[in-house]
């Protein structure tokens, strides 16, 4: 094609079918390269979300497993940090390196395992918080039957059920109630392209939690009114107690509606208020959008479809923090794995008795126990050991002093005391000047070579003194919340 010149002005624009696909192949270029950035910026704050997620729900698995014996209401934390960190570290971990870091689409295998995944662990995450709030719920309507309904027996075999209905319920489009979500070579996961009966059935499901978790909480929120009422009411009546403020036998003074267990009512209700409100910001967006799919029957919009599923680790982001902050069982079980850490980088190794000790049965750090009429009595019997020395702990320093002092040889008298005992060495005699000299050099040498443990040894024990710190302030909000 001969080039037609076009007239604009005193201009000369030559358009050829050269230009005009330089043209376009520019324009494709930068729309590539724009889609490659917002791939690789959602690869990133996916990721960034998931070491949090795995962080977190890691952190709270051990510290369930520093406690020898579990509660009810550990088994169910339990089941909930491990869905969440199953789903974080397997599913979402796949989809985010194959779709986003690679820029891959999967197979039909990769893509049907990838949906059983995602929905194995989420229906089992929400089933167990739905779990949770009943059992909160039973702990304050029936608080004497309470530990005779729930025991951790029957939770065990309900977390086990829970997660084979998980399972079932996962893989239900691959027999036959749905379909798979790979067409067109391309996995897709949402409800609208894993088909109608499925979708059906999932939106069934969440509403049932959803409602249970709301009746959960309005059942907690009734009976921890009424608690309180009973406790005003009986801390009204009683003569001497009649007063505004009740004095306790440590000294406290204690109002009508701040006893122990008012206090722990109010905590319970608090938690289970940011819990649900968490739990529908969680799910509901993800519902919500697939069922209007449904109704209007179009495909979910992509960027939507992402909103929703960071709105999803929500739950999974927050209760870590949220147990570890309204928990002081949990709070201690932290404390101990952070120091479990500190110990295998050269920290002082935790006792795991102070996981259930409370701050009243323990004496502080700076506190030495004195000797009874037993201890003293005892080692006055046996002459040939040395006394114990029962003074306060000594630091390193002070030992090698005493240790010193050991080996001075006493002035003889009639000679000048005034200069101070001298130390024996092999001649007799004190050190010459150039040893010292080169005791200096040798010292001089080693101070690079130690420098950074010295750093690393002072940061542990800093971290080490922290932790003791927060754990002695745990201890003592035990106690406070005991009296």
């Amino acid at each position: 094609m001969a080039t037609q010149p076009t007239q604009t002005g005193i201009f000369t624009l030559p358009y050829t079918d050269e230009v005009l696909r330089n043209f376009s192949g520019s324009t494709v270029n930068a729309t590539d390269a724009r889609e490659n950035l917002n791939a690789l910026m959602t690869a990133l704050i996916l990721q960034s979300v998931i070491i949090i997620v795995v962080f977190g729900n890691a952190l709270v698995l051990a510290a369930l497993a520093s406690y020898r014996s579990w509660t009810s209401a550990d088994i169910l934390l339990f089941s909930l940090s491990l869905a969440d960190f199953l789903d974080s570290a397997l599913a979402v971990e796949l989809i985010t390196v194959v779709r986003y870091f690679l820029g891959q689409q999967m197979a039909k295998p990769m893509c049907d395992a990838f949906v059983t995944l995602v929905y194995t662990f989420r229906m089992a995450s929400s089933f167990t918080v739905t779990c949770i709030a009943v059992e909160r719920s039973l702990l304050l309507k029936f608080p004497l039957r309470h530990h005779t309904l729930v025991t951790p027996a029957r939770i065990k075999k309900f977390v086990a059920a829970i997660w084979l209905f998980s399972i079932f319920s996962a893989f239900l489009p691959l027999i036959g109630a749905g379909n798979s979500g790979f067409k067109n070579g391309v996995c897709f996961s949402q409800l609208y392209d894993l088909g109608k009966a499925y979708a059906i059935y999932i939106e069934t499901y969440g509403a049932i939690m959803f409602l249970t978790v709301f009746a959960s909480y309005f059942t907690i929120k009734v009976s921890g009114i009424k608690f309180i009422r009973r406790q005003t009411l009986m801390r009204g009546h009683g003569g001497a107690r009649s007063q505004s403020s009740v004095y306790s036998c440590r000294g406290s003074v204690h109002s009508p509606g701040k006893t122990s267990g008012v206090r722990s009512v109010r905590k319970l209700a608090v938690m289970m208020g940011i819990v649900v409100i968490i739990y529908y910001i969680s799910w509901l967006p993800f519902l919500l959008n697939n069922l209007f799919c449904l109704i209007i029957d179009q495909q979910p919009s992509p960027k939507i479809v992402l909103l929703t599923t960071l709105f999803s680790f929500l739950h999974a982001l927050a209760n870590p923090l949220l147990y570890g902050w309204m928990s002081q069982r949990y709070r201690r079980g932290y404390i101990f794995v952070f120091k479990m850490v500190l110990s295998a980088c050269g920290g002082h190794r935790p006792d795991r008795r102070t996981l259930g000790m409370s701050c009243r049965f323990s004496t502080g750090p700076n506190l030495t126990r004195q000797p009874s009429a037993t201890d003293i009595t005892v080692y006055n019997s046996r002459p040939s050991l040395q006394l114990v020395d029962h003074h306060p702990a000594t630091t390193n320093g002070e030992k090698e002093d005493h240790s010193l002092n050991n080996n001075v040889v006493p002035s003889e008298p009639g000679k000048n005391k005034e200069k101070g005992d001298i130390p024996r060495n092999n001649n007799e005699e004190p050190c010459s000047h150039g040893n010292q000299e080169a005791t200096t050099v040798e010292v001089e040498n080693n101070v690079g070579v130690n420098n950074a443990s010295l750093v690393s040894a002072e940061v542990i024990q800093l971290l080490d003194a922290l932790l003791n710190r927060i754990e002695m302030k745990t201890n003592a909000q035990v106690e406070f919340a005991e009296l």
